[in-house]
């Protein structure tokens, strides 16, 4: 049959009734034809020649010998054979930083694999690795299973009673053969089960040839003993160096780990320059480039065409990404730059307007929204702004204040109740009021981000505008800023002015806040019940005009106070309470009081007794009016001591 060829044999089977039948390759079933197997090429290595092998060997080192000698039985013969230790111990003295000497009754072989073979244990069906090297019994094994061979001296007569302990002094302790917690805080001597046995052995041997009397026996076991003693001195000794040689090849490996890293890591380094500078040559920054990470970057490989490509593919979309991000950053810190000139110069030219209008300026979120500032701050160079070329922006800036004054004042209007504006109009006086002059005219906000803000009231256009001229306008839920879109006309609120003019008995169609101001009366409100103090007394609170807007506002929803009704106090009464409010400190009415004489409370306001000291002393003014002499920078936010506690005679008052 030549090569190539199928087999076309006839193969014979006997069948049930005893003839036989012929199967021929014709009649099989089909099958895919098998691919023709590569013939493996003879190795003649272990045919060589014996010297010429251990020419060869000797250029191996103790590991490559150790995996020889597993290849098959012809080599394992070879180099476990005695003309082999020259092999072994050459391969050894190649070793980086060398290894410690073989012990003359120690195989080559066996010590080689002792040092430079497998960390399993010795032990067999014991699965551990990574065992550390017991020098003094001169094997590899783990904790548990010296637990199981080391035998303890002082329990040596228990375990083998049958055994003499002096042979002790003939074997080795394993106590400080190798670095391992095991032995750590051992303070007795531990000895190998099978080394006891052994050294029994032998010593029942001489003692036996003692016995029978032979010829020089004693001396023969004198210098057994004396050369297993001088043998275990020899063994500690041996121990130490090897510790010492292991020690020294720990920091070796170390060394030679962190050298690798090192290398590695600059391998890794110039793999991820040059793919760095591939995408330069494509015209992205190194800015944009550098902070890049990911596994894409920790290869230790040469980078190849189709590394670079996989690379750009995952690593493009992340630099275009944070390009993006890094432009609007720069572009939003130019803005902010921009923002910041502005303010300071329209701070500036705040400044120089009378102190009483400060309060009404608008506030920069609204200024750099002006059409003039807009353009300057949405620049799309990225040239820095310089503060001359805002000059003409400011010329039109007192333009700007008395439009929008003018647009918050008809927004107001258009809240108000066609009832009030009539009746204003319809009034008796000599000139016709404006109706955003008068004390009726209370508004509120009414935005949802105004939450905090759902108990001020505000009366007339000049607290409205200064309400919405706050710069803290910002601070507040989704940074929704003041707009007179979101104020209302507060129905409750004008409800409790109208029956406070009707106690005073004064034209609801022309009072104005200040003059409710100027009387400064005070009232106490029919609908709540009085209070009972420690002594039994009952007593109510007095309050000043505007806190009973304000009662009325947050007890509205309650059954009694559907409709408001005060109780106006004689002078007599209106004048003890206001003796407990005079017992007050000014401090409690916060530090938002500025002079209106100078400019010393601009950058900061101060405490109503501080600004009136000082107008009383820098401007010499002996009684500063407010509003004239000094005033509130936040007028809109109305403080006032709290209601005064005022002690009446209920009987009295209902007769």
């Amino acid at each position: 049959m030549t090569e190539g060829k199928l087999d076309l044999h006839v193969q014979k089977a006997d069948t049930k009734d005893g003839r036989r039948r012929s199967t021929t390759a014709r009649g099989r079933r089909k099958t895919a034809p098998a691919k023709r197997m590569r013939k493996s090429k003879p190795c003649f290595l272990p045919q060589m020649p014996l010297d010429i092998l251990h020419l060869i060997f000797g250029f191996l080192g103790p590991r490559e010998l150790l995996s020889l000698a597993r290849t098959n039985r012809g080599f394992r013969q070879t180099l476990l054979a005695d003309n082999a230790r020259p092999i072994w111990k050459s391969a050894r003295m190649r070793w980086p930083g060398g290894s410690p000497d073989c012990p003359p009754d120690f195989p080559e072989a066996r010590w080689a694999y002792l040092l430079f073979g497998d960390t399993k244990c010795d032990m067999r069906r014991c699965r551990s690795k990574d065992v550390p090297i017991n020098f003094k019994l001169r094997r590899r094994v783990c904790e548990a299973c010296m637990t199981k061979h080391l035998i303890v001296d002082r329990v040596f007569e228990k375990t083998f009673p049958d055994y003499d302990k002096s042979i002790l002094e003939l074997i080795p302790s394993g106590n400080a053969g190798c670095r391992s917690r095991f032995w750590e805080r051992k303070k007795c001597q531990y000895y190998w089960d099978g080394d006891i046995h052994n050294m029994s052995k032998q010593v029942d041997t001489y003692l036996e040839d003692i016995r029978l009397r032979k010829a020089e026996a004693e001396d023969a076991f004198l210098s057994f003993k004396s050369a297993r003693i001088a043998h275990v001195e020899y063994v500690i000794e041996h121990a130490r160096v090897c510790l010492e040689w292991q020690e020294e090849q720990e920091r070796l490996r170390q060394a030679e780990a962190s050298l690798r890293n090192e290398q590695a890591i600059l391998r890794i380094q110039a793999r991820r320059y040059k793919i760095f500078n591939r995408f330069e040559e494509l015209g992205y920054e190194r800015r944009d480039i550098d902070y890049l990470g990911g596994d894409m970057l920790r290869v230790d490989a040469e980078l190849t065409e189709d590394d670079w490509h996989e690379a750009r593919a995952t690593l493009e979309p992340m630099i275009i990404f944070w390009r993006t991000k890094r432009l609007e950053r720069v572009r939003n810190e130019l803005l902010e730059r921009r923002r910041h000139v502005i303010a300071k110069v329209c701070t500036a030219f705040k400044k120089t307007l009378p102190p009483l209008q400060w309060p009404t300026f608008p506030p920069l979120c609204e200024l750099y929204e002006l059409e003039g500032f807009s353009v300057l701050i949405n620049d799309p160079s990225s040239d820095k702004l310089e503060p001359h070329r805002c000059a003409h922006v400011l010329e039109a800036l007192p333009f700007f204040i008395a439009a929008r004054r003018d647009d918050i004042r008809n927004m107001l209007l258009e809240k108000l109740p066609a009832k009030l504006v009539g009746q204003t109009s319809s009034a008796c006086t000599d000139a016709i009021s404006d109706p955003l002059s008068l004390a009726t005219a209370t508004f509120q906000p009414s935005a949802p981000s105004w939450a905090r803000d759902s108990s001020l009231i505000l009366y007339t256009l000049s607290d409205v505008l200064a309400y919405l001229s706050d710069p803290s306008r910002w601070e507040y839920l989704l940074g929704h800023p003041r707009i007179a879109q979101d104020m209302s006309f507060s129905e409750a609120g004008n409800d409790a002015v109208v029956s406070l003019l009707t106690v005073l008995s004064l034209d609801a169609r022309t009072t104005t806040p200040g003059e409710l101001d100027k009387l400064d009366a005070r009232f106490v409100c029919v609908r709540c019940p009085a209070n009972v103090n420690e002594l039994g007394s009952k007593y109510q609170y007095a309050m000043n005009w505007h806190q009973c807007v304000l009662h009325h506002i947050l007890y509205k929803r309650t059954a009694n106070h559907a409709t408001p009704k005060w109780m106006l106090l004689d002078a007599h009464n209106t004048r003890l309470v206001k003796m407990q409010n005079s017992a007050l400190s000014d401090l409690d009415l916060g530090c938002d009081w500025s002079c209106a004489r100078c400019s010393c409370h601009f950058e900061k306001t101060a405490h109503r007794p501080a600004v009136v000291a000082h107008v009383q002393q820098t401007h010499g003014v002996p009684e500063p009016e407010e509003g004239v002499d000094f005033f509130n920078a936040k007028p809109h936010k109305h403080q006032f001591h709290d209601p005064a506690i005022f002690t009446m005679n209920l009987q009295a008052e209902s007769s």
